[in-house]
């Protein structure tokens, strides 16, 4: 057993507070740390984990005995002080005695990014009022996000005000991660769940799994993790909040024949197969294809529920990239764009259900020259202009959960993307003065010219920030996804106004001034 120092402040008073990770140290020495300047011996480690135990099993003596609330505050598959993993134990020492304890365990942030929970967050009663709760929340936040979390979830009945002071808001529950579903991606997970809920008709995923802060009042069990490491379970009389630890990630600039492969993968089955009998050219008669434009555009994934913030900053990096002289990589620093989202009021968290409001955050903040036009009005000939003169769209519409295309739910999963490449589809040969004859050997051929013959079918391909997953279906059916955006999720977003039907915004280009 050894406790790993993490991070140490100094209090009002001069003491040092430091907080150290709790995990099993594989040494024949127990006497031994494994690095004298940041860890203890195995003997301090264990006082420290009995004294947390102490205070946990006082404050919620329905959680279990002293002795099996110390036998489960390390995890079973802990392992060195470099290579461990969550759910993890921290103790906040000060002047050699622990004084509380915090445990960070990952969980399910649905809107994008990686969220960890707070839980069993407890000071000891002799100590209270000194700080020192504000100061093990502030160690475990720069905790997670040292680990790469951006988000910190809890539940709480007493303590709301405490913790809103801390600058967490309410929200939704959020159900904790099982083992069997680390390795996959974020989407991946989403999509599973949804899946497996609708196979079985019973309605939305299990929530039953959840969370818990240290601040409720029950403590049944509930297991979710390896040997049977179990977790606190809220109640309906509990509070969510969260608080958002980082803004945004770094985009992430993919080749060209990176972006021609994830097409690829992105079509559906029906363009591939149609596609596979256009390269056969048994006849003019065949379907054929020309794909006008790919933009190479910076990818970027969305922390929380700001697509449409996520849309701006992989939009303004593509024409920053674009200049003769462009600066470093992600271009100039520019304004926090959810500070001001915020302080405009136009966002709590960074969801913008107003598209004019986007257009003013790409405009002020992102130096982007754009201006709205009518979803319903655009021409496929529009959108092809547009690619080829290096411009883009960022549209709003209905994303299904599963596979991200565009859906009907009337806006509650309204969702921002940006067009950034476009497909032809004709089923008739074209003839010369009609367009290009596309001598189709391939789905996928970069074109940059030609007219929109009549009977053709235009697919856009879009890249939106909750997946590097391309989405691609046809303009019809984006528009008529746009059509039928009513209203937000009343039950993660209270925002009182809703404007994303029948907008489209074009962007040109970075402004000159």
């Amino acid at each position: 057993m050894e406790a790993q120092l993490i991070e140490e402040i100094s209090d009002g008073d001069g003491d040092a507070v430091s907080i150290y990770r709790v995990h099993h140290h594989d040494c024949d020495d127990t006497d031994a740390a494994s690095d004298p300047h940041t860890a203890v011996t195995h003997q301090t480690a264990c006082v420290w984990l009995a004294t947390a135990a102490k205070i946990l099993h006082t404050e919620w003596p329905r959680g279990g005995t002293v002795a099996a609330y110390k036998e489960k505050l390390v995890h079973p598959l802990a392992g060195s002080a470099d290579a461990y993993a969550l759910p993890c134990s921290y103790v906040l020492v000060v002047g050699g005695e622990c004084v509380g304890h915090g445990r960070l365990t990952e969980c399910f942030e649905g809107s994008g990014g990686s969220a960890v929970a707070a839980t069993y967050i407890i000071i000891s009663p002799s100590r209270r009022g000194q700080g020192h709760g504000s100061a093990l929340m502030a160690l475990l936040e720069t905790e997670a996000t040292r680990l790469g979390y951006h988000y910190v979830y809890l539940w709480t009945q007493a303590a709301v005000g405490f913790y809103r002071f801390l600058g967490y808001m309410m929200c939704e529950r959020v159900s904790l991660y099982r083992a069997c579903l680390q390795s996959l991606e974020r989407d991946q997970v989403d999509g599973l769940e949804r899946m497996l809920s609708l196979r079985i008709g019973r309605g939305p995923p299990d929530k039953s799994h959840v969370a818990g802060s240290g601040t409720t009042a029950s403590a049944s069990k509930a297991a979710v993790t390896p040997a049977d490491f179990a977790e606190d379970t809220a109640t309906d009389d509990d509070v969510w909040l969260k608080k958002r630890l980082v803004e945004s990630v770094e985009s992430h600039l993919a080749t060209i024949d990176q972006i021609i492969a994830e097409m690829e993968g992105s079509v559906d089955a029906t363009f591939l197969r149609i596609a596979s009998e256009a390269e056969k050219g048994s006849s003019e008669e065949s379907v054929r294809f020309l794909e006008y434009r790919i933009l190479q555009m910076p990818w970027q994934r969305q922390i929380g529920p700001s697509c449409g913030l996520a849309a701006l900053r992989m939009v303004r990096d593509y024409f920053e990239q674009r200049k003769e002289q462009p600066s470093d990589v992600g271009g100039p620093k520019m304004p926090s764009l959810l500070k001001e989202a915020q302080d405009k009021k136009y966002s709590t968290d960074g969801e913008v259900f107003v598209a004019s409001n986007l257009q003013k955050l790409a405009e002020s903040v992102c130096g982007l020259k754009c201006e709205m036009r009518s979803f319903r009005a655009t021409t496929p000939g529009d959108v092809l202009h547009v690619l080829a003169s290096g411009g883009c769209w960022i549209i709003p519409y209905d994303s299904h959960p599963g596979t991200r295309l565009p859906s009907h739910n009337r806006g509650r999963s309204a969702h921002y993307g940006v067009v950034v490449g476009a497909m032809l589809q004709t089923n008739s040969a074209m003839r010369d003065g009609d367009g290009v004859d596309l001598g189709c050997k391939s789905a996928l051929r970069e074109h940059e010219g030609g007219m929109v013959p009549a009977d053709a079918t235009l697919l856009l391909v879009v890249q939106h920030s909750m997946s590097q997953r391309l989405c691609i279906a046809t303009l019809d059916e984006f528009t008529a996804s746009n059509a039928q955006l009513d209203i937000a999720d009343d039950s993660r977003f209270s925002s009182a106004e809703f404007d994303l039907k029948d907008r489209i915004i074009l962007c040109h280009g970075l402004d000159d001034r």
